[in-house]
């Protein structure tokens, strides 16, 4: 029966909120554009959604339409009525920032009554709210006057330096910690005009200090250089340039090949003609090509084998080590020698 009779409400509620999130998007403006009459007229429309809420006592309501009214204006009268609903709420440290804000709304020609009014509201309410803000002053214990400490309250850190910290009324969680001691906590509640003064002793057992950089022992260096992760310039070229020779002497003494049977089936197995001698010469140079591109391309293959092994003995123990392979180069013959 309870969840009946509380549906209604809970689906208003999610009703209205999608109605301000629409209201808002829709009057989103250029920055620093004046709004538009469309976003005028959205703002007043969440003001009397506001007005009502504020009224049936519903201030966080209240506050969410204020607030979307206010995004869009940002006028004394929009920024007083955000003040009134978060001091209602006991937000009374973010109710003096909007509400200074407002007092320093300057005038200007188009200014109305409204504004007028708004304002004076505005800073005697600020006025107001600045006596009833309680305070908490937070002195730690323990650590030298050197040792550098951290101050949280709620976990938004505050300085250290034990001076006054504004606060809203209720229950505050306050913490402090310094390396080389264990942190502290304490939970305490602050009513309206309080000052309340807690004291947290820190003891030692904490993790270490960090040394300062300029105190640490310098880095042993080593003899052995550190070794690129980019390949062997040596491997890249000797490979690229041996693909690129083994290719130009397959592809010309290929044609080189295809044209000699030409020329003899076209010269019947005896002597050519002198017709025949520019083609006879064009076989000659592809096949002399051929060869001089087959042996650029052996040589870079070399090259690149020998960059190959050089990067593996350069791997050390996770590799190849230098006892484990090296190149074998003799008369006709290529290779490598070695174990792993």
């Amino acid at each position: 029966m309870t969840k009946t009779r509380n549906a209604p409400t809970t689906v208003f509620s999610l009703l209205f909120a999608a109605a301000l999130s629409a209201m808002a998007l829709s009057a989103v403006a250029a920055p620093n554009a004046p709004p538009t009459a469309e976003q005028k007229e959205t703002a007043r429309n969440l003001m009397q959604i506001g007005d009502t809420k504020f009224g049936a006592g519903d201030f966080a309501a209240a506050l969410e339409a204020y607030e979307a009214a206010d995004a869009i204006m940002r006028v004394p009268t929009t920024g007083l009525a955000v003040g009134r609903a978060r001091a209602r709420l006991g937000m009374l440290v973010e109710a003096v920032d909007v509400l200074q804000r407002v007092g320093r709304h300057a005038p200007s020609d188009g200014d109305t009554k409204a504004f007028a009014e708004a304002r004076d509201a505005a800073k005697r309410l600020d006025t107001d709210l600045a006596r009833r803000i309680p305070t908490i002053e937070v002195v730690v214990k323990g650590p030298a006057a050197d040792t550098p400490i951290e101050v949280f309250i709620d976990g938004g850190a505050v300085p250290a330096n034990g001076l006054p910290r504004r606060v809203n009324p209720g229950k505050h969680v306050v913490s402090a910690r310094a390396p080389g001691y264990l942190a502290a906590e304490t939970s305490i509640e602050v009513a309206e005009q309080q000052h309340e003064a807690v004291e947290l002793a820190l003891e030692p057992g904490g993790p270490p200090p960090e040394v300062p950089r300029e105190k640490r022992a310098p880095p042993k260096r080593t003899s052995t250089p550190a070794k690129s992760d980019s390949p062997s310039p040596l491997m890249i070229a000797g490979f690229a340039v041996g693909g690129a020779g083994l290719a130009v002497g397959i592809a010309t003494g290929v044609v080189s090949l295809v044209r000699e049977n030409e020329l003899e089936a076209r010269c019947g197995g005896t002597s050519c003609p002198e017709s025949e001698r520019s083609n006879h010469d064009d076989i000659m140079l592809l096949a002399n090509v051929s060869n001089v591109a087959f042996a650029v391309g052996g040589v870079g293959v070399v090259a690149g084998i020998v960059g190959l092994v050089l990067e593996l003995q350069d791997d050390g123990p996770s590799g190849w080590g230098p006892e484990q392979a090296r190149l074998v180069i003799g008369p006709g013959s290529l290779g490598m020698r070695g174990s792993f």
